[in-house]
């Protein structure tokens, strides 16, 4: 992130700092372009007890959302993810923010959905195994559970598409198969306290 300072004794004296206006102006792109800042701070609950919650700065919103507790966490500004990953690395979770999705905006599209949804794992043999409206902390979306086999490996995932503004936020869940129904609550538990501020 490209920051720059004014002296004050520019601005006191009245001395305009001309020279930095083209600065300034080619540096708005690059710091939106950049925006995407994870850092985290603790929640004091009443009934006892503290949890980390994660706030990622974006250019135009402040997301908070509280992991699982002993999954670790990794961000990628540039592919605009975060991905946690549990203790023995078998169950991994996605948070992917990309833009507009037509099938959700302006209206959601069912089909549409159906078929990103499939065509994700083409190579993997996927089927549909329920579909369902998930929620998030003040909005909501469309969730789907797959299941695919890669050899002779059977995975399972849980993919919800959440529209906001003008773009879309797409969770992951891809545990062994018989793994999946364990990780059900902590999927839904990350969903329920994403918000978008």
């Amino acid at each position: 992130m490209i920051q720059f300072k004014i002296s004050m004794n520019l601005l006191q004296n009245r001395v305009t700092p001309y020279f930095l206006l083209p600065l300034l102006v080619l540096s708005a792109p690059l710091y939106a372009a950049e925006q995407f800042l994870l850092t985290q701070k603790t929640i004091h609950a009443q009934e006892g007890g503290d949890s980390i919650q994660q706030v990622l700065l974006t250019q135009f919103n402040q997301i908070s959302f509280v992991p699982p507790g002993s999954w670790s966490l990794n961000s990628d500004a540039a592919k605009k993810t975060i991905t946690l990953l549990s203790k023995d690395q078998q169950k991994r979770i996605t948070i992917e923010f990309v833009g507009r999705n037509a099938a959700l905006q302006p209206a959601m599209n069912l089909e549409m959905l159906r078929s990103q949804a499939l065509s994700r794992y083409a190579g993997l043999k996927p089927v549909i195994m329920e579909e369902f409206t998930c929620y998030t902390d003040g909005g909501s979306g469309q969730a789907f559970d797959l299941k695919l086999k890669s050899g002779n490996v059977n995975m399972s995932v849980r993919l919800a598409y959440i529209p906001y503004g003008n773009g879309t936020v797409e969770f992951t869940l891809q545990t062994p198969t018989g793994d999946f129904s364990a990780q059900h609550n902590t999927f839904s538990d990350l969903l329920n306290s994403f918000r978008i501020g």
